[in-house]
């Protein structure tokens, strides 16, 4: 089952066509979108729809202008092929009406990523809701949406230190990624890079595995640049030359700077 939804997940991603540059003034195919939306809605028999539910469907997706139906069959196809009811399907697929064709695409990635049992291996509910959050409800650009949750993805499941479940894995790559979503840097990086400062460099305070991971969350709700800020403050807090704190102390302190990374 999972060999052919994963076949079908690489054939989706691969379709999804680059969107056309933004003009003052967009035209839609309105009716047409809406035609396909009834057709194909009323071909899919197993899905149980009323005539009323799939008109009321296919009003919608017509407000999303050229190639709204397009984005929503192909999501709407990948669900319920992987065992989503047609109802959740639905209102998933309905996201993407009003979104870029780049939106669809990380969805179809992020969903490989979660659902791959060489990568986290979920199952296709947890799978959908993680993709959701991480393309069509994502607040900033999609294609950093999806190349930090990869990272991050790769650093859990890889890295020696972390042995965290799977599931684990899933929501703290979906947690890091979603801090980065107001700011056009990558948020993976700094995350990494963070946890290796705070457990392994002899000039970071060297806690464990789970205080290095509630101190990253804390330190990154201010953004990218609040890792460096934190790891330049603790460096020296600590040193002779700076303020000659203890471990207890510079973090704090090392904190208060991370804050004030955003300006108010």
């Amino acid at each position: 089952m999972k060999k052919l939804a994963l076949s079908t997940l690489l054939i989706l991603s691969s379709t999804v066509v680059a969107s056309t540059p933004e003009i003052e003034k967009i035209s839609c195919l309105s009716s047409r979108e809406y035609i396909t939306t009834v057709k194909f809605l009323r071909d899919k028999k197993d899905y149980g729809l009323s005539e009323k539910q799939i008109q009321n469907t296919a009003d919608k997706v017509s407000k999303g202008c050229s190639g709204a139906s397009k984005q929503f069959i192909k999501i709407m196809k990948l669900l319920t092929t992987l065992g989503i009811d047609s109802g959740s399907s639905m209102k998933t697929a309905l996201n993407f009406v009003h979104k870029e064709p780049s939106h669809a695409k990380a969805f179809i990635e992020i969903y490989r990523q979660t659902y791959d049992p060489s990568y986290l291996d979920l199952d296709p509910l947890n799978a959908m809701n993680i993709s959701l959050k991480l393309s069509a409800l994502y607040k900033g650009d999609v294609d950093k949406s999806l190349d930090d949750f990869k990272e991050l993805v790769q650093f859990c499941i890889k890295n020696k230190s972390m042995e965290l479940p799977n599931i684990k894995c899933a929501n703290l790559a979906t947690t890091i990624t979603l801090l980065g979503q107001e700011y056009k840097e990558s948020i993976a990086k700094p995350f990494i890079g963070l946890m290796s400062f705070l457990q392994e460099t002899d000039k970071g305070p060297q806690v464990d595995k789970n205080r290095a991971l509630k101190i990253s969350q804390e330190i990154l709700q201010f953004g990218p640049l609040a890792a460096k800020n934190f790891e330049q403050a603790f460096i020296f807090a600590t040193s002779k030359k700076g303020l000659s704190l203890s471990t207890k102390k510079a973090i704090p302190f090392a904190k208060e700077m991370a804050k004030r990374t955003v300006k108010n």
